[in-house]
């Protein structure tokens, strides 16, 4: 964790913005839950997107229980507003490899860097490649930006809503015509 993410998240949430603040944790939730250590009032100032945790409390889950007290504090922080994927819900998100290249990698120079990108993804020898490729960490995209109401919540508890379902084909299909899009301008 850098020693500065905290205050960042600190000093944004206490800016005086009329927009909505939407603090994404793609991973565990130390630098949020730092955040609130050093300054309880900010949970009132925004709401947290996060990709982890899971619907069955023994089922194993790295962004949860890399940092498993930090994700207590913030999951059980009063008057935070959480917006939760669990695994069994982002583990949906999943595109071929061969479509990738294809959608990603044929539309245009923004795209082609893209799939480059993912090409050279440096990755561990324990990670075995297939035909398919998570992109678990998306799923915040549909309520910080695609505001969608198709979206499926179960409420856990008076401010946290978990994510049981979701609509991939929207998701994948956003990015896929606005990468396509960008590479016809």
């Amino acid at each position: 964790m850098h020693a500065d993410h905290p205050a960042v998240i600190v000093d944004t949430a206490l800016a005086d913005d009329p927009l909505p603040l939407y603090v994404v944790c793609g991973g565990p939730l130390t630098n949020a839950a730092a955040a609130l250590d050093l300054d309880p009032s900010i949970a009132d100032r925004m709401a947290l997107v996060w990709i982890g945790g899971s619907l069955e409390p023994d089922v194993a889950e790295y962004n949860r229980d890399t940092d498993s007290e930090a994700a207590r504090t913030v999951l059980d922080h009063p008057g935070l507003e959480i917006l939760q994927f669990p695994v069994e819900t982002y583990r949906r998100c999943a595109v071929s490899v061969a479509e990738l290249e294809h959608r990603i990698g044929g539309a245009g120079d923004l795209g082609a860097w893209l799939w480059r990108q993912f090409v050279d993804l440096p990755v561990p020898d324990v990670v075995e490649l297939g035909e398919v490729w998570p992109l678990g960490d998306s799923p915040p995209v549909l309520v910080t930006a695609l505001d969608d109401p198709t979206l499926t919540w179960e409420v856990a508890g008076e401010h946290r809503r978990v994510c049981t379902g979701l609509d991939v084909r929207l998701l994948l299909g956003d990015l896929f015509a606005k990468v396509g899009l960008h590479g016809r301008r």
